[in-house]
């Protein structure tokens, strides 16, 4: 079927052993009980996922080749062989460009989605999100973006996690108010009482709320402290890269297309851990 809609032999190769391990991925990137949108941005993801990859096969100079021995000898192989190359260099391309600019700004942003995730529940400014989340409402907004399930909810863990250190410390501040609580609080609602429905009733009414209104600064830097130190079990073990009882060559399939997210989380905790030195030194002169 594959061959027949114009898809090359060598990615038909590449990719078919993928397509037949879906069934023991299918939990662990889908998940369930998901819904129609989520899903298709997961299987998209997928999609996206297995044609990046195939890049392993460009890397291969010989790769390509062997996909077409059985023309043996004949002129015209050397052809097919270029015209493959040339094609799967440029479906890669495409894959590696849309996944830069669709899911690699989730991880990039990821503190600001997680904890707008969080602060959007909230339909007015001025109050304050609850001390105490429920778990899976990140991890449903970031399987909406596209992230792996069992990612998305290990990220999710991470988050309750980071997010249970700060409140204590929110917990405090709210049983103590101070002069700079205080002023947060008629700061958001003077934003309330000022806000022009008839204007941005489409707009800023339903966007994801600033969470500086909810959080002191040293608050969100102890957010973004734990959370980083929260990830670093997903980045620096295998066990995210492991499919539970899956034979080691399906094993290796899943770890490929998972892999390519828990880089980009990587990059994202090296991003958090650069921005703490920086203000590290900074705080020194």
């Amino acid at each position: 079927m594959l061959f027949n809609a114009g898809v090359m032999l060598p990615m038909i190769n590449f990719i078919y052993p993928y397509l037949q391990a879906l069934p023991a991925m299918k939990d662990m990137l889908l998940g369930s009980s998901n819904s129609a949108d989520t899903t298709n941005s997961l299987v998209s993801s997928i999609s996206i996922g297995l044609i990046a990859t195939a890049e392993k096969v460009l890397g291969d100079k010989d790769a390509i080749d062997h996909d077409y021995q059985d023309l043996g000898w004949l002129p015209f192989r050397k052809d097919h062989v270029a015209a493959a190359t040339t094609i799967m260099s440029a479906t890669v391309d495409f894959a590696l460009l849309h996944e830069s600019q669709t899911l690699a700004p989730v991880f990039s942003d990821l503190f600001d989605h997680c904890l707008t995730a969080v602060t959007a529940a909230q339909s007015f400014p001025g109050l304050q999100p609850e001390l105490t989340l429920k778990a899976g409402v990140v991890a449903d907004k970031l399987m909406r973006r596209g992230v792996f399930a069992a990612l998305a909810n290990a990220i999710d863990a991470a988050w309750l996690d980071a997010w249970h250190a700060v409140s204590v410390v929110i917990s405090q501040r709210q049983q103590r108010p101070s002069t700079s609580s205080a002023s947060i609080a008629d700061n958001t609602w003077n934003e309330f009482f000022s806000f022009d429905f008839t204007e941005n009733i489409n707009s800023e009414l339903f966007a994801d709320p600033d969470p500086s209104v909810y959080l002191l600064p040293n608050e969100l830097d102890l957010l973004r402290q734990s959370f980083a130190s929260a990830l670093a079990p997903i980045i620096d073990t295998s066990k995210i890269l492991k499919l539970p009882g899956a034979s080691p060559e399906v094993n290796g399939l899943y770890a490929d297309l998972m892999h390519r997210q828990v880089y980009m989380l990587a990059q994202f905790r090296e991003g958090l851990a650069q921005a703490e030195a920086g203000d590290a030194v900074a705080g020194f002169m």
